[in-house]
């Protein structure tokens, strides 16, 4: 009986001990449970806060991809710009080298225009010079013709006076030599020989050979280019 009692006893308090065990790994278990549902709790708002953060790092990718596509736009104008301004520097230049050339060639247009303006006024002036020379010479020729007729007027009325013929025959032989001396006829360059070089197509016999050969094609009475000069022979 009492080895019944006891193995009873042993047995009661054994299952005692395991249900304390058990009560305790039970305990341990919840402790656990309460620490993995701690930790769920932790790692669901780990996965709210991942969410969140993916969300925001998907609207800041759609924001910089948006910003990507608008500064490419930019670029792309910037590019078509700096396109535009090479193209327009090229022109420039070319425009620029074509008005170098244009300012060059005014330039000697101008050079030219000047030299031929200096050509043109000592033409000018050699002309004023023979026209004032002819000038002389018709005055000088006026003077000469008015003194004869002067003379003539003279000799006429002192012919008149006379009644003796020897008287007028020397008058009238003073008359042949006076006509004999005027300078009608006279080259108007030397005033010592007498004219036989006539001028085409002017038609002026107005020089003596000597003096032709010095002149450069052009009439010294009337300034007009000649095309020939021929010898004229008195018969």
């Amino acid at each position: 009986m009492n080895k019944t009692i006891l193995s009873n006893d042993q047995h009661n308090f054994r299952y005692s001990a395991a249900v304390q065990e058990i009560n305790e790994s039970l305990k341990c278990v919840e402790d656990v449970n309460l620490v993995i549902r701690s930790k769920i709790k932790g790692v669901k708002k780990l996965v709210k806060t991942c969410s969140t953060i993916q969300k925001k790092i998907h609207t800041n990718n759609q924001k910089l991809l948006r910003k990507i596509h608008q500064k490419d736009i930019t670029v792309d104008k910037y590019k078509n710009k700096l396109y535009t301004e090479k193209q327009l520097r090229v022109q420039f230049e070319e425009y620029t080298v074509f008005q170098d050339e244009q300012i060059a060639n005014l330039e000697n247009d101008v050079i030219q225009c000047q030299l031929e303006n200096e050509n043109i006024r000592s033409e000018n002036d050699v002309l004023l010079k023979r026209i004032n020379f002819s000038q002389e010479i018709k005055n000088y020729e006026n003077e000469e013709k008015c003194k004869q007729y002067d003379k003539l007027i003279k000799l006429i009325n002192y012919i008149k006076t006379y009644k003796n013929i020897n008287s007028m025959v020397k008058f009238v032989e003073e008359i042949l030599k006076m006509l004999s001396s005027s300078k009608e006829g006279m080259c108007v360059i030397c005033q010592d020989n007498r004219s036989d070089m006539a001028f085409y197509p002017c038609g002026h016999l107005c020089v003596c050979y000597e003096c032709c050969t010095k002149l450069d094609n052009k009439c010294p009475y009337c300034n007009c280019t000649t095309k020939y000069s021929s010898r004229i022979y008195q018969v």
